[in-house]
């Protein structure tokens, strides 16, 4: 078993960027000095996930661990990163009953607090937990109607994909019935033929309901899942689904699915977007690592990971290798295993670095999967390449990783993590307890913490996106409701690294639907809850009445705006850059049917358009190469 006692490791970087300079990043793991102490036993070595969030709105985040065939336990933060096991008090005695495989929170009836999906294990449905705003929870999967499906979920993720301000739910699920490929023989297996459990998607009916509607919408995906997010990977305001397939390369590669809103349903866009990358997937990690203001994925694997460039028109490529971040030991030629991973800005120096959760799995005699598979910190290093940290036995933990989540468990402005290990049924008595790491950095730059509160929005603000701006620098996070990581999430309190800089110009918060709100002359290392104002989030009239496109979008040059608004009322045009400065401005009387505006921009960066009327008030995003 891991040692209680405090152990750490300093690594000692040069930063590759224009604020030239040292950086010391050190970690210690703390798990029983923080007050935890669990292990994770799974079935089939599968499975092993947490969850930061503020179960009791105190402004710290607690701390929920799937059981696999143990209980699940529920610990709440003091603050400073201390621990206390509250489950039989929360009411969590119950999931002795089920086999959990992973957890993700939001707020479902949107009344402030957050609740709970747990993920299960083949012949139990996904179990949903209503938290009733003091430390208990409750058991209301009977009658909500994901109970109906017993599936294997090794992943789920929570979006509003119809942008109706409640959040839906979508549960990736595993194999189904397991099927081998053999040699003509009929003695050497070559291969994989699983049949897998179709996707669910299930949209919330606002009143503790929700309906199956993966059919409808066109996600009921059957490759054997291990992870999915809801990310806007096409920058138009709405939740796309990104699922990372096991097996891909025998059954089904990962999918990425374009949300059609206003329309209830999505397009499959894995083949044309290149994202239908067959390998084992494992988790997925959410951000825009080299800063061109677009969401790029990183998706783990036995073997080879994948990093999936966004290129900003709807495409992607595999930048995997020139980014350096393969995440192969080549000490035994051997593959290694990628499970649960994240973007994180673990030294505060802006750009966002990337960590892997790694462990070995049993595997078919024809794939040399290594049993040396330690966790891996790559420091971003700019121009959209890493370097690989070299680390001992800390954080490099030799044991069986699974599931990894973030936050900043004591409030110090760095980001500390928890690694969830894997024990074997049939090996009970070696226990591989969870890891808990807290960031030591001695670190001199500058940092910022952003909370969300939706109003006319899911009350988490799940699926905006924040777009950063300082010292002519600009920065772009998304809030998500699962992030990828393996049956894990992480905190949904966004954490940006500022440098040296001390204030922030403009902080712009685009919400789903691509409503948003602008906040100005904001200083530096504090935690700040940013709430959607209902003025410019409320369309005068209903979507269906009014039809803007802009495009291109990105564009370079200038600007194309199509608008046919079906009332003839004056009209006024606003564009703002990010520091809230008006850069253009447009009057138009008469007819608004089938007009047309063209916009030049002299310089690089993001805007927003601003259309009013006496029944319209729509805003757009857009992005100047």
């Amino acid at each position: 078993m891991i040692s209680g006692k405090l152990r750490s490791i300093t690594i000692l970087l040069v930063l590759g960027i224009p604020f030239l300079g040292f950086c010391q990043m050190s970690f210690s793991e703390i798990t029983l000095d923080a007050g935890i102490d669990h292990h994770y036993l799974g079935v089939n070595e599968m499975g092993g996930g947490a969850a930061f969030f503020d179960m009791d709105n105190d402004g710290d985040d607690d701390l929920w661990i799937s059981g696999g065939l143990n209980n699940d336990v529920l610990y709440e933060n003091d603050g400073q990163g201390n621990f206390s096991d509250i489950s039989s008090a929360a009411g969590l005695r119950f999931t002795n009953r089920i086999v959990t495989t992973g957890v993700i929170t939001g707020d479902i009836d949107n009344d402030g607090f957050r609740d709970v999906l747990l993920i299960t294990h083949r012949g139990f449905s996904n179990t949903l937990i209503r938290n009733n705003g003091d430390n208990t929870f409750s058991d209301v999967t009977l009658d909500s109607g994901i109970d109906t499906y017993k599936a294997y979920s090794l992943a789920a993720a929570m979006g509003d994909i119809n942008l109706d301000g409640y959040l839906d739910i979508y549960a990736a699920n595993y194999i189904e019935k397991d099927k081998l490929k053999y040699d003509d023989t009929g003695d050497t297996v070559i291969g994989f033929a699983h049949q897998g459990h179709e996707n669910k998607l299930y949209i919330n009916n606002g009143d503790w309901t929700f309906t199956e509607a993966d059919e409808e919408f066109g996600v009921g995906n059957t490759g054997c899942a291990l992870a999915t997010t809801f990310s806007d990977f096409d920058n138009d305001n709405d939740p796309d689904i990104l699922v990372a397939n096991d097996f891909g390369a025998w059954i089904s590669p990962n999918a990425l699915y374009e949300n059609n809103y206003p329309e209830n349903s999505f397009n499959d866009a894995s083949q044309l977007s290149g994202m239908d990358v067959g390998i084992y997937g494992m988790g997925i990690a959410v951000g825009d690592y080299d800063q061109d203001l677009d969401l790029d994925y990183y998706i783990t694997n036995l073997g080879r990971n994948v990093l999936m460039q966004n290129q900003g028109n709807g495409t992607f490529i595999d930048y995997t290798e020139v980014a350096g971040v393969e995440n192969i030991f080549v000490h035994d030629s051997s593959l290694t295993v990628g499970w649960g991973t994240a973007f994180m800005d673990f030294d505060n120096d802006t750009d966002l670095d990337l960590f892997v959760t790694n462990g070995w799995v049993p595997a078919a005699p024809f794939i040399n999967n290594s049993v040396q598979n330690p966790n891996q910190l790559y420091e971003n290093i700019g121009g959209g390449k890493f370097e690989v940290m070299e680390m001992d036995s800390i954080i490099a933990s030799p044991l069986r990783g699974r599931g990894y989540a973030c936050s900043d468990i004591d409030g110090d402005g760095d980001l500390d993590f928890i690694v969830i290990n894997v024990n074997r049924q049939a090996t009970p008595g070696e226990v591989q307890a969870v890891q808990l790491y807290r960031n030591d950095s001695d670190l001199s730059n500058n940092w910022i913490q952003i909370k969300l509160q939706g109003t006319t929005n899911n009350k988490d603000g799940f699926g905006s996106k924040i777009l950063l701006a300082t010292g002519g620098e600009h920065f772009l996070q998304e809030v998500n409701g699962g992030y990828g990581t393996h049956a894990s999430q992480h905190s949904s309190t966004v954490h940006f690294g500022l440098k040296e800089y001390e204030s922030i110009d403009s902080i712009w918060v685009i919400w789903p639907g691509g409503s948003s709100d602008l906040f100005t002359d904001i200083e530096a290392n504090q935690t700040m809850t940013l709430s959607e104002s209902q003025t410019t989030s409320i369309l005068k009239t209903s979507i269906n009445d009014h039809t803007v496109k802009v495009f291109p979008n990105p564009f370079h040059g200038s600007i194309n705006i199509d608008f046919s608004l079906l009332k003839e009322d004056p009209i006024q045009f606003k564009i703002f850059d990010v520091m809230g400065r008006e850069v253009f401005k447009k009057s138009m009387d008469g007819s608004l049917i089938g007009r047309k505006l063209e916009w030049e921009s002299r310089d690089a960066g993001v805007y927003t358009l601003f259309i009013e009327t006496e029944h319209y008030i729509i805003n757009k995003k857009l992005i100047a190469r």
